[in-house]
């Protein structure tokens, strides 16, 4: 994002972020809580979804739209989408630990190259790290290719009315 800024101005990465924040609203329930965790981080916190199939498809239509939305306005910068997913009670049962498992997720999402999604497992992206590694893998990922990330911490159970399908 910082070369968005750079090459275009901090007035148009504000537009694109907002315009990011637009795209998330419009795929996502109003009772599900969107935050913008800063920079060019958003979180999104689902509740009830009853079958991760939800959960894939979203990400998927958050992908697409985003190539097909942002991309037009910026097309020699590749603005992508990567989204890293974790699960209650299945990765955590307190905001930190699905924060620390969606942001390990989300960092192997952007190592296999951005634009995709990743749900945490230990067999794709290792055991949990703690706060301090996650840091260092922020900081060594600070400066990598431009994303717009999504985090999100979903939690499973029970049925889902969800007038987006």
């Amino acid at each position: 994002f910082k070369k968005i800024n750079d090459q275009y101005g901090h007035m148009f990465g504000d537009v694109v972020i907002i315009q990011a924040a637009q795209i998330l609203r419009k795929f996502f329930r109003t009772n599900d809580i969107l935050g913008r965790v800063g920079g060019d981080e958003f979180m999104v916190l689902m509740k009830d979804i009853k079958n991760i199939d939800i959960i894939e498809k979203r990400c998927r239509q958050l992908n697409e739209s985003f190539r097909e939305e942002l991309e037009e306005q910026v097309p020699d910068l590749k603005i992508g989408l990567s989204i890293g997913v974790s699960l209650a009670p299945l990765h955590g049962n307190n905001y930190l630990d699905l924060f620390l498992a969606a942001d390990q997720a989300l960092y192997h999402a952007k190592g296999l190259g951005g634009r995709q999604y990743e749900i945490y497992s230990e067999e794709s992206c290792g055991p949990l790290k703690s706060k301090i590694q996650m840091q260092n893998t922020h900081d060594k990922c600070k400066n990598s290719n431009i994303a717009t990330k999504c985090k999100a911490c979903c939690k499973s159970g029970d049925s889902v009315n969800n007038n987006h399908e």
